[in-house]
């Protein structure tokens, strides 16, 4: 609050009145003392009261120059506060500081500490002095970039979402390239990285950026001195970065070793494998390209295997390169080069689905080959490689992208850790599958069981039918992944929707513990696949006997389809747990479909 004058005087009088009749009780000269001693303090309290104002949820007394204004520790050592600190400790934590503010010089910690009794009295000085800095705060503030490497105003997860970095890595990135720069008025080279970055995370245009940046000029200016950083940025880490994070020469072949996997070494054996274009954890070994749209993957192959002499470098005869199926027409190329091809199976001539083996293998590939679409879906979260690039950008698209996977490989942690002792029993189980065959596709190729011959119906599956309760750690196990339980809520969701809430379960006349099930196809709505699964409720360790689908890959032992997954989730699983499917894309399909 604010005393003017005439209260002032007032206040002067009273405490004046009372000091007089205080004298008539004073009798001695120790008496005395003691009154000078109290009207000394009386004048104390009584002085902050002139010209000053007192600030209503606002603490701290300015008295800290001798302890931390955090922590509020004295006699360590303390750097002194900056203008912005200063204010951010205002308006965050509603705690006035004085222009010699210190604090601990290990940043002692991210809250300052409350201190309610220390109301904030400024003096007419003080008041003035407190609203130039707001002032030249607010000026710095609209004139500072958004992104800076001392925001007051970002959070880490701020400049992970507008860079895809945390601003330690964009320190580091900004370290590696500041020498090769020149210095420039209009940018810092912290905020040069930023824009590049940006540009590539969010693709908003140069204009754009050059907002964000509060560069002020034309309009043309803008745009091209934005694009002028990026080109520039672009080159200086393509420099730097690239060359010792990416490439067939930036590895020892012992240092390729070191990244395989518990699956790697134990379906391929201690042979270098590698993964087309990263290695069985998803380090990035190398990216080349662009290639032209029309090439297919054979095309592809042919050019990367005449361009890269490098690869006899790291790679010996026998080791393992795993392939899609787009390299089919490469097969033999491969083989003279002496690697040993491994690429999931391929239907023969006039075939429905693979054969035990075939399948069986197929899944082994699979197991190992996942990573390069992980470090897919990583690189696509550059949004500029996402959507439709324009046509300037054509001549450096190769670039930008090695820096994306060299900088991948540089600042974060690999895809695929598999060191535990879990992931070596899970590949030595899936080994152990691998020749085995189902019976129930026994019985089925030798005409002893049909899957046509009609069962019997299964009604009001919730409460009637006796099929063994699994949790996920034992789907997880049986199916060799995840995958297929990530795909059985959507697809369960889709059959139900179609059917009434049902699954079209018969049990065997001739076996009880024998299922049958019918369901769409996952790619084609036209064409319906005969399930069977064959159950032990007594068996509490392995209730799951055996299995067999109709589809490309159903023969298989070794985990099985997403279309047996999905039987086993929802009725040993989700039926249990009371698992109801979300209404919302059902409603929005059944507008569309009654338009």
């Amino acid at each position: 609050m604010v005393i003017c004058s005439q209260c002032r005087g007032s206040l002067y009088r009273e405490n004046k009145r009372r000091r007089a009749s205080d004298m008539d009780s004073i009798f001695n000269g120790d008496d005395l003392k003691k009154y000078a001693d109290d009207e000394d303090e009386q004048q104390q309290e009584i002085l902050p009261f002139e010209n000053v104002l007192i600030l209503d949820n606002i603490y701290g007394n300015g008295d800290d120059y001798n302890y931390c204004t955090w922590c509020m520790k004295s006699g360590v050592e303390m750097t002194q506060l900056s203008l912005s600190e200063r204010m951010n400790l205002l308006c965050d934590f509603k705690l006035y500081t004085s222009p010699t503010a210190r604090r601990c010089s290990d940043s002692c910690c991210n809250t300052a500490r409350k201190r309610p009794h220390e109301r904030t009295h400024l003096s007419s000085e003080q008041a003035a002095n407190l609203i130039n800095d707001l002032t030249t705060e607010l000026s710095r503030v609209k004139s500072t970039p958004f992104i800076t490497d001392n925001s007051t105003v970002l959070s880490k997860e701020d400049y992970l979402s507008w860079t895809g970095w945390t601003l330690e890595q964009l320190k580091e990135m900004t370290s590696l390239v500041e020498s090769r720069m020149h210095l420039s008025k209009h940018r810092t080279p912290f905020e040069a990285i930023c824009q590049f970055w940006i540009k590539l995370k969010t693709n908003l245009s140069f204009r754009q950026i050059g907002t964000l940046f509060k560069i002020s000029t034309s309009e043309e200016s803008i745009r091209r001195r934005i694009e002028d950083t990026f080109h520039a940025i672009t080159n200086y880490l393509n420099d730097v970065l690239v060359s010792s994070n990416l490439g067939l020469n930036h590895l020892t072949r012992i240092e390729a070793l070191s990244h395989h996997t518990a699956y790697t070494k134990a379906f391929f054996g201690d042979q270098l494998s590698l993964i087309w274009d990263v290695l069985p954890d998803g380090y990035v070994l190398d990216l080349m390209g662009p290639f032209y749209g029309k090439h297919n993957d054979a095309a592809i192959s042919r050019a990367i295997l005449d361009k890269c002499t490098e690869l006899s470098v790291l790679c010996k005869d026998n080791d393992t390169h795993i392939v899609d199926r787009g390299f089919r027409d490469v097969v033999e190329e491969f083989q003279a080069l002496g690697y040993d091809l491994k690429m999931p199976g391929l239907l023969s001539k006039g075939d429905k689905q693979l054969s035990t083996i075939d399948a069986n293998e197929s899944r082994l590939i699979t197991k190992c080959r996942w990573v390069v679409e992980s470090f897919h879906a990583r690189f696509k979260k550059w949004r500029f490689f996402s959507e439709q690039i324009d046509q300037s950008f054509l001549l450096n698209l190769g670039t930008l992208s090695r820096i994306i996977a060299a900088s991948l490989n540089r600042y974060r942690p690999i895809i695929y850790d598999t060191t535990s002792v879990e992931h070596e029993d899970m590949a030595q189980r899936m080994l152990s599958l691998l020749k085995q065959q189902s019976n129930i596709e026994t019985l089925v190729s030798s005409g002893q069981l049909s899957l046509r011959k009609n069962g019997i119906k299964l009604f009001e599956l919730r409460e009637n039918f006796n099929f063994p309760h699994l949790d996920l750690d034992f789907l997880r196990n049986y199916t060799c992944g995840t995958y297929q339980l990530k795909m059985s809520e959507p697809y369960a969701k889709a059959h139900l929707y179609e059917n009434e809430n049902e699954f079209e379960l018969q049990m065997s006349p001739d076996n009880d513990q024998l299922i049958r099930c019918r369901l769409h196809s996952r790619h084609s709505g036209n064409t319906r696949y005969f399930i069977c699964i064959e159950f032990d409720n007594k068996d509490e360790d392995e209730p799951i006997k055996d299995h067999f689908c109709q589809c490309k890959g159903g023969k298989r032992k070794i985990g099985c389809c997403a279309h047996i997954a999905t039987i086993l989730w929802y009725i040993g699983y989700a039926r249990h747990i009371g698992w109801t499917p979300k209404t919302r894309t059902d409603q929005f399909k059944e507008k569309i479909m009654t338009c």
